[in-house]
């Protein structure tokens, strides 16, 4: 059977339902951004002040952002700041008499999980309705 050929209807559309970035990209995408957004917000609010450290410039707060993962298929985002006392506030400072630190970022995470539980849920079920399409 010399120049047998076999042509499978739909396999392009198929390719594309597999494809990872159409199928995981986008609300992998949208959840991580919206999570890390819950997160900045909470880890502002958390350098705002009493109980936290007192503001005198917002300097810290001001500089609370973050950033996704930049591949097609994002696996994950970051909350961040770059000034230098942050990590002093966040873990205390062993040259402090006092031993007090005033946690932000790490709290943020905590007091954001329910909403970023459901941001994952969320995520899950459109990646769902993308495989069922």
């Amino acid at each position: 059977m010399p120049g047998a050929e076999t042509e499978i209807e739909g396999l392009e559309e198929l390719e594309r339902k597999l494809d990872p970035r159409e199928l995981i990209g986008e609300p992998a995408r949208t959840a991580l951004t919206k999570a890390a957004i819950i997160v900045q917000n909470q880890a502002k609010l958390n350098a705002s002040g009493r109980p936290g450290p007192n503001v005198v410039t917002g300097r810290l707060r001001s500089s609370i952002s973050f950033e996704i993962d930049a591949a097609p298929v994002p696996s994950f985002a970051k909350v961040k700041t770059n000034v230098i006392y942050a990590i002093p506030l966040e873990f205390g400072n062993p040259r402090w008499k006092s031993g007090v630190k005033y946690p932000f970022l790490y709290p943020a995470l905590e007091q954001s999980h329910d909403k970023i539980d459901s941001l994952l849920i969320e995520a899950s079920k459109s990646i769902e309705e993308n495989f069922s399409k």
